[in-house]
Formats: structure tokens, sequence, C-alpha cells
């Protein structure tokens, strides 16, 4: 998966959550051809993607990433507004927090769902064994696996999301962007363009004198 274009991230996702069940079939086909030099391959790969937490991993990435796709798909336009594009990001980082105050939501879909493919496989959603030191995952006290997934899994993955986003369209990068006002084609009201004059104030000939660059943007 593309690490900087985020639809095909949410693309790969999504293919492999809709050949989920063709996938499970093809390994239990592998699995059951005797002698076969595929047979612990095909073995290993069909426990790990019967596991209670590959499945809502899988979901709720499909879920999540989902959001992501209307970034993409603007940043990557040619007729691009980067102020309609800032303003779709502020938007999506509204929804994910909102869904972050509250999870209960959206997360029944996604188990309920969970559910659904753990019995096309003849499997449970289970908790995992808990030990007292665990550090190799997540080991957040829960009363049943909803709980546990919930909180070891679907709550993470929404906060490295919504802080994946925030990192890469900091504020910086939004003040930035107003620059684009500038364009001939998105000409905006001058007020839209001061804080990429506060940026750069100091390299501006007139240091960033706002009376004199109101004057020449008039």
């Amino acid at each position: 998966m593309c690490p900087t274009r985020w639809n095909e991230r949410y693309e790969s996702v999504q293919t492999f959550y809709s050949l989920y069940e063709s996938i499970i079939d093809l390994l239990d086909e592998v699995t059951a051809i005797r002698p076969s030099d595929s047979l612990a391959l095909g073995i290993n790969y069909h426990t790990a993607l019967i596991g209670s937490g590959f499945i809502i991993t899988l979901l709720t990435l499909n879920k999540l990433l989902s959001f992501t796709l209307i970034i993409s798909k603007n940043v990557k336009d040619k007729s691009i507004d980067l102020m309609h594009c800032k303003d779709a990001i502020e938007d999506i980082v509204f929804i994910l927090n909102e869904i972050r105050k509250d999870p209960d939501v959206e997360y029944d879909d996604i188990f309920e769902g969970a559910i659904e493919l753990a019995q096309y496989t003849d499997s449970r959603i289970d908790m995992p064994r808990i030990t007292k030191r665990q550090v190799h995952r997540n080991n957040v006290p829960a009363k049943d696996a909803k709980e546990h997934f919930k909180l070891n899994c679907f709550i993470p993955i929404l906060y490295y999301l919504i802080t994946s986003i925030t990192d890469r369209f900091s504020d910086h990068v939004k003040q930035a962007l107003t620059i684009s006002s500038l364009i001939p084609a998105y000409l905006k009201p001058f007020n839209e363009l001061i804080p990429s004059l506060q940026l750069y104030h100091d390299v501006l000939p007139d240091g960033g004198n706002m009376v004199i660059h109101q004057a020449e943007y008039s």
C-alpha cells in the first residue's frame, strides 16, 4: 500500500474485505491438498485470517479509511482549490473526533460485521489470552470480547488516524495553503490571504506590512 496515497490504502483494504470469503475458501482448498508444499503456509495464513484481532482490524480499517478517500481525491485533482481541500480535511477531522467522543455507534456496526465474518469461517470473536505483564500488544482490561477489541483495537486505530491526518495537515501547512488565494482561478478576499502573509512576513519586501499588501492586492 502506498504510504502517501490514502485512497490506495483504502482501496487495498476494501478489496481484501470484499474478497475475504473467497480468500478463506481458497485457503481451505489449499490446506485440503495433502501432501502439499503450500500446506504449512496455507494453514498459517488461514489461522491468521480467521483470528478475532485480524477480523476486527480489517473491518475497522475498512470503515475509518473510507473517510480519507475524499482527501486523497481532492489533493490529486488537477483543478484543485487548496482552500476547499483544507476545509474538507477539517471536516473529516471533525467527523473522526465526533466518533472518538461517542465510538459506540460506529463500533457496534463493526463488531456485528465481525461476528458475521467469523460465522462464515466457523469461528467466534473471542478475547485473546491475557497475561499480567503483556508487552507485545495492548492489554487494557475489559469484561468481554466486544469491549476488549473496542479498547485495544478500534479506539487506538481511530486515535492513530486522527493523529496522522493532523500531523500531515498541521496548522502550519493550513496557514501556508492560503497563499493559493493568489492564483487567478481561485482569487479570494484579501483577509483569506493574511495567514500566509503573516507566515512569510520575514521574506516579504515590505516586512509584511498589511496596508501595503492590501493596496497591492486590490
